[in-house]
């Protein structure tokens, strides 16, 4: 047979007989070697050695999860799923808090963050939840290989991660994690809302798993709003990495950042030698999880008291702008003044808290805050709230001019888009105009009432 070949190679490329140093490869799928046989049977001469393709490597052997992570498989219609567990003392401290620090605050002081929290929520009964996925683009390519779960039973906070070793399996997963979620009270996330729980609702449903509590949406306490009313102006960027360092104290080490999680888990199917890494996903979810649980802690403790519980101005400032700070918006809004912000933040603060004391009927203190305003940089809002207090409660339309004729000049030097700068003075020359038909004993339309109880006149 093999003669047959290669008097038939020999025919084909026209050569008469197949040289002798033509030899049947000893591995057919050698790149190196198909080469050769095709460079010799058109005569042509050999490359060096180095010139030649690389063999493919090898397959790696991954290391099993279990040698890696402590943890047991189970095995489930659609294929097995390791599962982890872990059970840390309730009064286990991470970041300076024990775990179940949120359990201290009564569930109503739950409104001084969340503004309308979810009917029936409780930190106690609620599950702390992460996930681990293959992508941040969402869609149906996109799938959770990793699910963390956190939860108070007794006096311990149980910790208990599903982890995809064949995404094959995704389905055995999910029917696992929906008996996990069954009887909570309400999930706790980061950006859980926009992203980990509209994920694994949709793979729910493409796997036609269908949960009792998928109908019902169970209620939802998105951390990430409570970090950006609390710490945005402190810290700019909310990611959780940067909440932990900027104001729970901790700085990750030994671990893998977020955003080259899905490549790992790709490179850990396919067999690449990243077992140690995979591992260290394990341990970043888990992170995570016990996070969460002291960042709401710390909110609400924030939020309870910050007179006496700040750390830095900006939080003073940031809790006078919660929903249920109402009778204390003049108070934080005067001490974060008082302590020190930085200069435009300061300006905003003046400016919200002149408005707060204008709607209480305490002009005094408001036109002093619009004077220090007007000494600063350009504002037409002081102007014209100064303007229609000297027009219509000290009927001094003569002075109210004099401001609104600065205000236009200032305007014209200083606001550089045209946009702005035409809008603005639109509304002060209306004003000007008004004033100067008063001032000229003109019948004035009577179009603007001084209500001290409104932020506009």
């Amino acid at each position: 047979m093999a003669k047959n070949l290669r008097e038939r190679l020999a025919n084909l490329t026209g050569k008469g007989e197949a040289p002798p140093e033509v030899e049947v490869a000893r591995d057919p799928e050698s790149v190196r070697e198909r080469l050769r046989r095709l460079l010799v049977s058109k005569g042509r001469p050999l490359p060096p050695e180095d010139r030649l393709p690389a063999e493919p490597a090898r397959r790696h052997t991954r290391a099993p999860i279990e040698e890696l992570v402590d943890g047991a498989w189970e095995d489930t219609p659609f294929g097995r799923v390791f599962i982890v567990e872990r059970r840390l003392p309730a009064g286990e401290h991470h970041a300076g808090l024990p775990l179940d620090a949120v359990l201290a605050h009564p569930p109503e002081n739950l409104a001084l963050v969340e503004g309308n929290p979810p009917a029936g929520f409780s930190f106690a009964d609620a599950v702390f939840l992460d996930t681990e996925t293959t992508g941040l683009a969402g869609g149906t390519g996109t799938f959770p290989f990793l699910v963390g779960l956190g939860r108070f039973e007794g006096d311990e906070y149980v910790l208990r991660q599903f982890f995809l070793d064949d995404p094959g399996a995704e389905r055995g997963l999910l029917n696992i994690l929906a008996d996990a979620l069954e009887g909570t009270s309400g999930l706790v996330t980061y950006n859980g809302k926009a992203f980990d729980w509209p994920l694994v609702k949709t793979r729910f449903l493409l796997n036609r798993v269908r949960p009792e509590f998928l109908d019902l949406e169970p209620p939802h306490v998105d951390l990430l709003s409570w970090a950006r009313r609390l710490w945005k102006l402190r810290l700019g960027s909310c990611s959780l990495a940067d909440v932990e360092r900027g104001v729970m104290g901790l700085e990750r080490t030994d671990d893998v950042p977020g955003a080259e999680i899905p490549a790992l888990y790709f490179a850990y199917l396919r067999g690449a030698p990243v077992g140690e890494r995979m591992a260290r996903v394990f341990y970043h979810n888990e992170f995570d999880i016990k996070s969460l649980a002291v960042l709401a802690a710390r909110a609400l403790h924030l939020a309870e008291d910050p007179l006496e519980r700040y750390e830095d101005p900006t939080e003073l400032y940031a809790c006078c702008r919660l929903p249920r700070m109402g009778e204390r918006r003049g108070e934080l809004l005067s001490a974060a003044i008082a302590v020190g912000l930085p200069e435009e933040m300061e300006r905003h603060a003046r400016w919200e808290l002149s408005l707060h004391h204008k709607r209480r009927g305490e002009l005094s203190e408001a036109r002093t805050l619009w004077d220090h305003l007007r000494q600063g940089p350009y504002d037409s809002r002081p102007y014209e709230e100064e303007a229609k207090f000297l027009e219509h409660r000290l009927r001094d339309p003569a002075a109210a001019k004099g401001l609104v004729e600065e205000a236009i000049q200032r305007c014209g030097r200083v606001v550089t888009d045209a946009y702005a700068r035409a809008r603005q003075r639109g509304a002060l020359l209306y004003r000007l105009k008004r004033l100067e038909r008063k001032l000229a004993g003109q019948t004035v339309a009577d179009d603007e009432v001084y209500d001290p109880g409104g932020d506009h006149a």
